[in-house]
């Protein structure tokens, strides 16, 4: 299972910054599958494209394919992490470089500023989640998942996609 030490060095943020955003009380503390863990990351948000750009050592093996569905799980695309890394090829990655790989997020509108809200959750929807149940998990109202992501009531086609 994965550890604070392997999310933070993925992300370029420090393991006290996962614990405090994910309420819980030491770094140290060991990780259960399916818990939610919330790491922080500046997103740079200009016109319609909004990303919180990330540097990532490239180890031997990695393609962009696989650093984008598996290492970061679908938060990024890996056409556009091959169009902002130029001159690489996607499957032939020298070992040891670093790469940029822009993480999907999105920036508070002005209305959700003027309600308070200063923070939004990027998540890779799930086969098995529904409005519901994310809403839960993360403290949102089922409104305001649905007004935000334009898939209606079925997010049937959001599946390993980030919402």
């Amino acid at each position: 299972s994965p550890n604070f030490l392997s999310l933070s060095n993925i992300s370029d943020t420090s393991p006290l910054s996962i614990a405090r955003a994910s309420n819980l009380e030491h770094e140290e503390d060991k990780l259960i599958p399916g818990q939610v863990l919330l790491i922080p990351v500046t997103c740079g948000c200009t016109g319609n494209r909004s990303f919180a750009n990330i540097s990532y050592q490239i180890n031997q093996g990695d393609s962009f394919y696989f650093v984008a569905t598996t290492l970061y799980q679908n938060l990024t695309n890996w056409h556009v992490v091959m169009e902002l890394n130029p001159g690489l090829g996607p499957s032939t990655l020298p070992t040891g470089i670093q790469v940029v790989i822009p993480l999907f997020c999105k920036c508070p509108s002005k209305n959700q500023l003027d309600r308070g809200i200063k923070y939004l959750i990027t998540h890779v929807w799930q086969p098995n989640d529904n409005v519901s149940l994310v809403s839960n998990k993360f403290g949102a109202s089922p409104e305001d998942i649905l007004t935000e992501n334009n898939y209606g009531q079925n997010f049937t086609a959001a599946n390993n996609l980030p919402i």
